[in-house]
């Protein structure tokens, strides 16, 4: 595939004539192109929730350092256990020596599950950002043409863009994909068809 573009507004593709061919558009709000897509390549334009993708690839980060961290815990753990067990076995009658290790190594284990508290909490918070609601306020326009091979994905909708989706706008619903045309003789239709979450076609409602 193509390399991966990251847009945070409006791009200036939307020129007469200008095209884009091949690889995977990501942008946080607005994306306009003129001509999209051409034989023998894959094309897709991907609008996210700009926070919640920050969000998601944080927390790709945090959990590699939870995973790491357990294997730094675990065998501090392991070893409090055995000495805790000694030291039942012994009836609490320790040596000043033993009491200094096992002191030693439970104030090591209380800064590690210190330093856990912290990961984990950054961890759900990164989940809660990441499993709200996103901001929907992209918008896709092909004010053009689309040649083939192209896709569009909105907030985890995606539509597999077709000729007949030329001069069209696309914007996120909760039933799915919602396309308007551009056309100024289309200018009074209401949005024609919908694409649902699983691909498959709809009757669209109007807007409110």
């Amino acid at each position: 595939r193509g390399p991966v573009f990251a847009w945070s507004s409006l791009p200036k593709a939307d020129a007469p004539g200008c095209s884009i061919l091949g690889g995977d558009i990501k942008a946080f709000a607005e994306v306009a192109v003129a001509a999209l897509g051409g034989e023998g390549c894959n094309t897709h334009i991907l609008i996210v929730d700009k926070e919640a993708d920050a969000a998601k690839q944080k927390l790709k980060v945090v959990e590699k350092q939870v995973a790491d961290f357990n294997l730094k815990l675990e065998p501090v753990e392991k070893k409090l256990k055995g000495m805790k067990t000694m030291a039942a076995k012994f009836g609490g009658t320790l040596s000043d020596r033993m009491k200094t290790d096992l002191k030693a190594v439970l104030d090591q284990y209380m800064v590690l599950k210190g330093e856990e508290k912290i990961l984990l909490t950054e961890k759900d918070a990164l989940v809660g950002i990441t499993n709200a609601v996103p901001k929907h306020v992209g918008r896709f326009m092909i004010t053009e043409k689309v040649v083939w091979g192209a896709s569009v994905e909105l907030y985890g909708h995606h539509h597999d863009l077709v000729v007949e989706d030329s001069h069209k706008e696309w914007i996120w619903a909760p039933t799915g994909l919602m396309s308007m045309s551009l056309l100024p003789e289309d200018a009074t239709k209401v949005d024609e068809t919908t694409t649902p979450a699983d691909g498959s076609s709809a009757p669209a409602e109007p807007h409110a």
